[in-house]
């Protein structure tokens, strides 16, 4: 059997999918924010997802400039958060999508592009702004290199988190230590 390709206005709205599979793991409630490239579905205060919505759009351009990746490098069209009010329903979420919970937030690379997501759990600002630009990294990185090295992940997700960022989302000078 075949099927007609989707129209534009027929396709399900960002992150729809990732909503529905979060609230019936979870049973909770969870609203979707979108804007440029990064829709955030999360279960938090609207203020942690508008943050999260802001911050990740701000340092996707900045990553890329930083770890300089080249013009031909694939850029992130779309990126998806689950951001959790609480540490359960991440882990939850992350040991039903890897088969165990890696304990901090997550780069989820599934093979199916709908299914990739930063898998998040609400911090205060500073350590959850770390980790998402950490969790960034990871996916801008696999965007452009299917499997890179284990020390190259970690070495740019580390020097991401580090990544001083001043309130007009510009990098301020060096890293924040």
């Amino acid at each position: 059997a075949w099927a007609l390709p989707l129209r534009a206005e027929d396709a399900p709205a960002p992150g729809e999918k990732l909503k529905a599979e979060l609230e019936k793991l979870t049973g909770a409630t969870f609203q979707v924010r979108s804007e440029g490239a990064v829709t955030v579905v999360s279960d938090a205060p609207e203020a942690f997802g508008e943050l999260c919505v802001k911050h990740v759009n701000e340092v996707l351009p900045l990553i890329r400039a930083l770890a300089q990746f080249p013009k031909s490098a694939p850029r992130a069209e779309r990126v998806q958060v689950a951001l959790f009010a609480k540490y359960a329903p991440f882990d939850a979420f992350t040991t039903a999508r890897l088969g165990a919970c890696p304990g901090a937030f997550a780069y989820l690379h599934h093979e199916d592009p709908a299914k990739r997501a930063i898998a998040a759990f609400v911090l205060p600002a500073p350590p959850m702004l770390a980790r998402l630009r950490h969790a960034a990294g990871d996916a801008l990185l696999r965007l452009w290199i299917a499997n890179p090295p284990r020390w190259l992940l970690t070495g740019l997700g580390e020097c991401m988190e580090e990544l001083a960022v001043d309130a007009a989302g510009k990098p301020a000078f060096g890293f924040a230590r």
